[in-house]
């Protein structure tokens, strides 16, 4: 088994397609999504040959492949848990209240009130507070406290199919399209347990 730090740019434009949720809102944009990474290199196993059955990895997955968030600097953005906030009073400014290191520790808590202990309260660093649900983040301090930050911006395109019947929104056939210009870079794990079929 081989772990890789993959870091991608891309060369021409992409347009990211997915599936949106019933109440019509997508998923963290602002990422490649691990599933359309895997088919990309599965794709290419292909046509060169390393991979003469797609079906054995359907059947028997030997490749995981993480979410490739944005990079800029040397630093990767990551989704935004509860506990970041944006400041309304200093543009640009988030508010990350738990911070990294003690992400380990919330994840062993075994209550919700011991949770919220041991994430401090954002209203001594800011009186106005937005949450920033759906877009990756660059947080480029783990303390908790004010931190410099930055939110990725990107644009979501969402459409609809319409029965011409009923006049009215299709169940299943929201789909929201995501353009990424060329030039961004990502970075991303990729798992291989093939052996070296994927990654040499």
């Amino acid at each position: 088994m081989s772990v890789s730090l993959v870091e991608l740019k891309l060369e021409s434009p992409t347009i990211l397609v997915e599936r949106a949720g019933r109440a019509g809102y997508s998923s963290i944009s602002g990422r490649i999504g691990g599933s359309t990474l895997r088919g990309s290199i599965i794709s290419w196993a292909f046509r060169m040959g390393y991979v003469r059955d797609i079906g054995t990895e359907r059947n028997d997955p030997k490749l995981i492949v993480h979410p490739a968030y944005p990079t800029r600097g040397g630093e990767t953005a990551r989704p935004p848990t509860p506990y970041i906030f944006e400041c309304k009073e200093r543009s640009r400014r988030l508010v990350d209240t738990l911070g990294r290191e003690r992400v380990r520790e919330l994840s062993l808590a075994s209550s919700l009130e011991e949770m919220l202990s041991l994430s401090g309260s954002p209203s001594s660093e800011c009186d106005l507070m937005k949450d920033i649900p759906g877009s990756t983040v660059r947080v480029r301090s783990p303390i908790i406290g004010m931190e410099a930050g930055e939110i990725e911006e990107v644009d979501v395109m969402a459409s609809v199919g319409i029965n011409k019947m009923l006049r009215a929104a299709e169940r299943g056939m929201l789909y929201n399209y995501e353009a990424i210009l060329p030039g961004a870079k990502f970075s991303t794990l990729i798992v291989d347990m093939s052996e070296g079929r994927y990654m040499e």
